[in-house]
């Protein structure tokens, strides 16, 4: 090839490092416009235009990468000689390819079906072939099998379209019927559709196209594929379609509807139950966080009534016993000290029970002894912190299963042991003291008693007497509506008996 002003004087050798698709030449021809189209063998046809190599080949279009010879027609056309038979290719169609507007050659290309005795038409192959073209516009092409002549302005025989048609639809290796619309079990995985187009005359010529409506957006080309897969469709419906094109006709497409069927989590009634399990999940959190302020505001106004009681019970009432007394003192302090001298004595009694009433009313705030245990073993950890710093034992005995009481039973028959055993501590001069607590199916019986010097019960619940704790306890019994029974001997002894029914 001559290349640049100097061309005559300094020729110049291209091979594939040039940019060659091969360095094998069988054909060359000159355009008008001084481009170089060059027919090789295995690089389809290249083509030298302002110093650079543009290559063609059966990847793009052609009918085959070995071109024996090169043919203008004059008309905007190359006729192409190959082993396979006779190409023609228009050459604005390939300089939009060669510039990118195009992505695939669409030749034309002339076989047996179409009258030529041999598709060898490179009949001196591996040497070149030939061709020329007459001045009455007829083109001349040797095939293995004589001479084959080609009238380009000669009319084309009008051929119908190719008629495509499914043959076999497959799901998961199970056939489907064509004809019928299918619905799909759930993770249905794998489809195959087998396609054809019947033509006779020369079915290799057949070009496919293919889509599936409801996955794929346009048309894809599948050349001459017959079979195409698709793998993990989701759920939904779909419709796949196919056509076939043979010489830039098109036939109409067939198609075949099918449903994949969703899987119970992608159903609308699982999502709205799901919606609605979340929403009576939050609705439930809010109640049970609602229940929760609630309990706690009823603790609060439970405490604060429990306080109430405690102080009308014991102090107001501790108040105005004290108060009545220093009243009868007043009156009795000019006539009758000695009784004034009763009066103050027994308003003394009165205040230090009151005290230690207020003691306790403010220790019940958080009855640690109860924290995190039951009566029993309650019971068992105070009696060593009631008889810490004296030397008289506290013998505890429990019988019948433990199990969880009311709060306010709890409570209450723990201080009621409390009163009984600090009573027997300080008045009693008793060796030993002894505490039973009997849980029964339907009561609860406490026992405390001790082998001191006893004394007169008979008006031991008289509040003149000043026996404030005894009231304190027979009250607290009450109140969870049971009895308290206390028998003493002066010099035998004393017990207290608490009786309480449980449900």
């Amino acid at each position: 090839i001559r290349d640049g002003q100097d061309a005559a004087k300094t020729p110049r050798r291209f091979t594939t490092a040039d940019g060659l698709a091969s360095d094998q030449i069988r054909a060359l021809h000159e355009d008008d416009d001084g481009a170089v189209w060059i027919g090789t063998f295995g690089g389809g046809l290249n083509v030298y235009r302002n110093g650079a190599f543009t290559r063609f080949t059966a990847r793009d279009g052609l009918l085959s990468d070995n071109v024996s010879h090169v043919e203008d027609d004059g008309k905007g056309a190359l006729w192409l000689s190959t082993t396979r038979g006779i190409c023609r290719v228009q050459k604005q169609q390939l300089r939009d390819f060669a510039a990118g507007r195009i992505h695939i050659l669409t030749p034309a290309n002339y076989g047996v079906a179409d009258g030529l005795r041999s598709a060898q038409c490179a009949p001196g192959y591996p040497a070149g072939g030939g061709g020329t073209i007459t001045s009455d516009g007829r083109l001349w092409f040797p095939t293995s099998r004589g001479l084959a002549v080609l009238q380009p302005s000669a009319p084309e025989p009008k051929a119908s379209p190719p008629i495509v048609q499914l043959v076999e639809v497959t799901a998961d290796g199970r056939d489907l019927d064509v004809g019928h619309s299918a619905k799909m079990n759930p993770g249905t995985g794998h489809f195959q559709f087998h396609y054809t187009a019947i033509h006779l005359s020369a079915p290799e010529r057949v070009r496919y196209s293919y889509k599936l409506e409801g996955l794929d957006r346009g048309w894809i080309s599948a050349g001459s594929r017959r079979r195409i897969n698709y793998n993990s469709l989701a759920e939904g419906h779909y419709r796949f379609l196919v056509c076939a094109t043979l010489d830039g006709r098109t036939s109409s497409d067939t198609s075949f509807a099918f449903e994949v069927l969703p899987r119970f989590y992608e159903r609308a009634w699982f999502r709205w139950l799901c919606a609605a399990t979340l929403a009576a999940f939050i609705y439930g959190a809010y109640q049970l966080r609602l229940k929760q302020l609630r309990g706690r505001f009823s603790l609060v106004l439970e405490e604060r009534a429990r306080l109430a009681r405690e102080i009308h019970d014991t102090l107001a009432q501790g108040f105005v016993g004290i108060s009545s007394q220093l009243e009868a003192v007043a009156v009795r302090l000019n006539g009758d000290p000695a009784v004034a001298w009763q009066h103050l004595e027994l308003a003394r009694k009165m205040a230090r029970h009151s005290l230690t009433e207020a003691r306790r009313s403010v220790m019940d705030l958080r009855a640690s002894s109860l924290e995190n245990r039951d009566l029993p073993s309650a019971l068992s950890s105070a009696a060593r912190q009631w008889g810490a710093g004296s030397a008289v034992p506290i013998a505890i005995d429990i019988s019948g299963e433990p199990r969880k009481l009311p709060e306010d039973v709890e409570q209450n028959v723990l201080r009621i042991a409390q009163e009984a055993v600090t009573n027997a501590l300080k008045h009693s001069g008793a060796h030993a003291i002894g505490v039973h607590l009997a849980m029964e199916a339907r009561r609860l019986l406490l026992r405390v008693s001790d082998d001191g010097r006893g004394f007169e019960p008979a008006r031991v619940f008289s509040a003149l007497d000043g026996h404030f704790g005894i009231l304190g306890m027979r009250e607290r019994a009450e109140r969870l509506g049971g009895e308290l029974d206390l028998s003493s001997v002066p010099g035998g002894g004393t017990q207290v008996e608490v009786r309480v029914p449980l449900a």
